[in-house]
């Protein structure tokens, strides 16, 4: 939705909606905050989360500038996210891993960590042989 014009219509309701939902923010500030994001073409979350310093009109406030932003960047984060585990889980079905797959993805640390004190142990008994 384009948000143009006085106070952005469409585009400036859904997004003081969200501010009030999404980031506590209070109505009054939350439709001033709206209406002039919207007018300046930020008027989704996709778009808020791109934003830097100097994007942000000087009637915001710099803790609901913050609580926006990160808001903003949590929800496009988890669009992605749930759009991405449907390929992913079509691929480990085909091979008959799907197991393995989640297992590295959740806890890459932990297997890499296995891994390198497994590959620890290994130089140890070769060292006793000797």
């Amino acid at each position: 939705p384009a948000g143009a014009g006085a106070g952005g219509g469409e585009a400036a309701g859904a997004l003081r909606q969200w501010m009030v939902d999404e980031c506590a923010i209070g109505e009054a500030d939350a439709a001033q905050y709206a209406a002039l994001l919207s007018d300046d073409g930020f008027d989704s979350t996709l778009a808020l989360s791109a934003m830097v310093d100097a994007d942000w009109p000087a009637a915001v406030k710099k803790g609901h500038r913050r609580t926006i932003a990160r808001q903003a960047l949590r929800a496009v984060e988890a669009a992605a996210a749930a759009a991405a585990p449907a390929p992913k889980a079509a691929e480990g079905e085909a091979e008959g891993s799907e197991e393995e797959e989640d297992e590295p993805a959740a806890a890459p640390r932990s297997a890499m960590a296995a891994a390198l004190m497994a590959d620890d142990d290994d130089d140890d008994e070769e060292e006793e042989e000797e």
